[in-house]
């Protein structure tokens, strides 16, 4: 069964990786061949999320990967910032719901 691992870049409540052991692992699951996204921290503003998909692509080197919010925070934009920053896909929602796109991006569910 495919998987994505999220792996946190930012500090923050309950995160405390340094981008030094980000990196690590990062690099370490994608050589074993798993898909990973950002276990992403910023919720509030575009700059914010922008900042940390960007830290993100730059560590994993690579083109296109999702997101899963830590402790599921959200506000009214944030799934929007999400899509315009560049994430493919967001997994931060629990429900039971067919998966929908916003912008580009897709939001699938976990339950």
């Amino acid at each position: 069964m495919p998987t994505t691992y999220f792996i946190g870049v930012n500090k923050g409540v309950g995160l405390s990786y340094s981008t030094a052991q980000s990196a690590f692992w990062i690099k370490k699951m994608l050589e074993m061949g798993c898909d990973v996204g950002a276990h992403g921290i910023e919720f509030e503003t575009f700059e914010k999320i922008n900042k940390e998909y960007s830290l993100f692509k730059d560590l994993s080197q690579q083109s296109t990967f999702g997101t899963r919010m830590h402790y599921i925070r959200t506000n009214d934009h944030t799934f929007t910032n999400m899509a315009k920053a560049g994430y493919l896909f967001d997994s931060s929602e629990m429900a039971f719901k067919a998966p929908f796109k916003i912008d580009t991006m897709w939001n699938s569910h976990f339950k």
